[in-house]
């Protein structure tokens, strides 16, 4: 009897072991799955932080580079010319998003070009804007008026709509101005000929 005691006793001992190095084992499984995640999520950190760098310089950043071309601070950082400092890593964008990105600018103004950029509101679609009119785009402390349509100025889903389609009417009004623009000058070119054959 005390040996059958004995026997479930070690039975049951075996029994917990077992499930002690089954919960260990697990624990290390679920240990090594959260480390990767937690590389995973460090790993996609570095990529958005560089995503926004690379795509979303807001103005006071771009300000910054210019204030490094136009007080030739580059010289101190061991660079001949601001071109190779873009080219460097240590700058934060390359020569052509610079370049590209200091011109819209420059047109945009400085609170506009943050809108525009927080917003997602692609380059081409800036360029668009940039043959209408940027007064159409007025920024206010409780909101956006866009070609005349109010909105909240957290709303960037309406706010892209109401950019896109104000784009639309530009591209439209510049393709009519083109027609317009290439009719003139047909016109003025069958004047010219008459003339030609009149004389």
């Amino acid at each position: 009897r005390q040996k059958q005691k004995l026997l479930i006793m070690e039975f049951k001992l075996e029994k917990l072991k077992e499930q002690h190095e089954i919960e260990e084992y697990n624990l290390q499984v679920d240990e090594s799955k959260m480390r990767r995640l937690k590389r995973a999520y460090m790993f996609l950190g570095g990529i958005h932080t560089v995503q926004k760098i690379a795509n979303s310089l807001k103005s006071q950043e771009l300000r910054a580079i210019e204030a490094i071309e136009s007080e030739k601070l580059y010289l101190d950082m061991g660079f001949v010319r601001f071109v190779d400092f873009l080219a460097s890593d240590e700058s934060p964008i390359t020569k052509s998003q610079y370049y590209e990105r200091i011109k819209l600018l420059e047109s945009e103004g400085d609170a506009r070009f943050d809108l525009l950029t927080q917003v997602g509101i692609s380059n081409s679609v800036r360029k668009l804007l940039a043959s209408g009119n940027y007064e159409a785009i007025e920024i206010a402390d409780d909101g956006v008026i866009i070609n005349g349509n109010k909105t909240e100025i957290s709303n960037f889903r309406e706010i892209k709509s109401l950019i896109n389609s104000y784009a639309d009417d530009c591209k439209r009004l510049k393709d009519e101005n083109t027609n317009k623009q290439t009719k003139l000058e047909k016109a003025e070119q069958t004047i010219s000929d008459g003339s030609k054959q009149v004389e």
